[in-house]
């Protein structure tokens, strides 16, 4: 992971993708509140998380895994986002394994 939590592939291969966003804290998400995540490969979506107009007050997540090809140089993140702006909490997961050329 670089400083930006972005992912640099070094190693081509499919790669096992987990992601895990915890929406709580301070600002506890309310019904009708908007909520997106979404893996992006080079800035350009790829893989949809969530994406979720909450019908009722409190803390909710949004979870998703899958198998993604990546290639040498290819930059893999995670966006997150809400309306109006929510806490992601801090023990949401990020994490990937490859499992094949």
């Amino acid at each position: 992971m670089g400083a930006t939590g972005a992912f640099l592939c070094a190693i081509p291969g499919v790669y096992d993708v987990s992601v895990g966003i915890i929406w709580a804290g301070a600002a506890t998400p309310k019904a009708g509140n908007y909520i997106n995540v979404e893996l992006r490969r080079n800035g350009i979506p790829v893989v949809k998380i969530a994406e979720i107009t909450l019908g009722a007050d409190g803390p909710t997540s949004s979870l998703g895994a899958g198998p993604l090809r990546l290639n040498a140089g290819d930059i893999l993140e995670v966006w997150a986002y809400s309306r109006p702006g929510l806490s992601i909490y801090d023990n949401s997961t990020f994490s990937l394994v490859r499992v094949a050329d």
